[in-house]
């Protein structure tokens, strides 16, 4: 049942502009995506048809809680901005309520640069989010990644950094 479960939250996410209403389609192609893996998450508990679109509703409203924050953040005072992030963050707690390792729910700090633009704010709350959801100590689906297409502390050289620093025989 899960097979199916996941391909109708993906129907109902796609189908439902509140995700997305505010953003750009590649802005919300990178919050779609994390919804996906979200989605992909859910199934896999194994949870009966009611618990499973009960979960699926607390992530529809955590997806569109982070489309409107992320396309209102920065005409929004201090105080406005907290408490969207308070709402964000009850969302998340409401979705880690489905996921059995997520345990205890911590809300995350929400380190947010300043001068993050549409996507990174995405990005920046959904790496923040995804590990209270679902209890893994690091998720990387959405970390940002370096020129070089490298995650933080991802290790290796990227072809610039290669063609620098040759090794073996390639040194002239």
């Amino acid at each position: 049942m899960t097979e199916a479960q996941a391909k109708q939250a993906m129907q109902w996410m796609y189908g439902d502009i509140s995700a997305r209403d505010e953003l750009t389609d590649e802005e919300a192609e990178v919050l779609l995506a994390w919804g996906e893996t979200q989605i992909a998450g859910l199934a896999a508990l194994d949870l009966d048809d009611t618990a499973f679109e009960m979960a699926y509703e607390q992530l529809r409203k955590l997806l569109a809680r982070i489309n409107r924050f992320t396309a209102r953040r920065a005409d929004l005072p201090p105080e406005e901005a907290a408490a969207a992030l308070d709402k964000i963050a009850e969302s998340a707690e409401a979705l880690a309520a489905y996921h059995p390792r997520a345990q205890a729910f911590a809300p995350p700090a929400f380190d947010l640069a300043a001068d993050l633009d549409f996507i990174g704010t995405i990005r920046a709350l959904t790496e923040q989010i995804a590990p209270a959801i679902t209890g893994a100590v690091n998720d990387q689906t959405n970390q940002p990644r370096d020129e070089a297409g490298r995650q933080p502390g991802q290790e290796g050289q990227s072809q610039t950094e290669q063609d620098e620093h040759p090794t073996g025989d390639e040194r002239i």
